[in-house]
C-alpha cells in the first residue's frame, strides 16, 4: 500500500506559512527540518506541565554522532533532564515514604 499526497486547496494570501512549510520541506536540509519538529516537541512536552496534567516533562535533542559519546541538549530548562529527573525523584520519595 502507498501513501499518497493530498493536496488541500489554497486560498491566495490566507496562509503564508504554507509555502514557507513546503519550501523548507523540498529545499530545506535535514537540520532545518530536525529544528522544526524539535521545538513543536519541546512546545509538546512543555505545555501540559504548567495546566497542571503532568507534573513535569522532558525533552532532549542529540545528533546521530552523539551514539559515542551521548552527548544532549535541552531547548528549554523547563523540559530539561535535571528537572524532569528532579520531579521523579520527589514522586519516588513521596511513594517510598507511605
Amino acid at each position: 500500500m502507498t501513501a499518497t499526497l493530498a493536496l488541500q486547496t489554497a486560498f491566495p494570501g490566507l496562509c503564508p506559512v504554507t509555502k514557507a512549510v513546503e519550501k523548507l520541506a523540498i529545499e530545506g536540509g535535514i537540520d532545518e527540518r530536525g529544528a522544526i519538529y524539535a521545538q513543536r516537541y519541546d512546545i509538546l512536552c512543555k505545555r501540559p506541565v504548567p495546566e497542571g496534567l503532568y507534573s513535569s516533562a522532558t525533552f532532549l535533542a542529540s545528533p546521530r554522532e552523539a551514539a559515542k559519546d551521548g552527548a544532549y541538549r535541552h531547548l528549554n530548562e523547563l523540559t530539561s533532564l535535571k528537572i524532569f529527573v528532579t520531579a521523579f525523584a520527589g514522586h519516588i520519595a513521596a511513594v517510598a515514604a507511605r
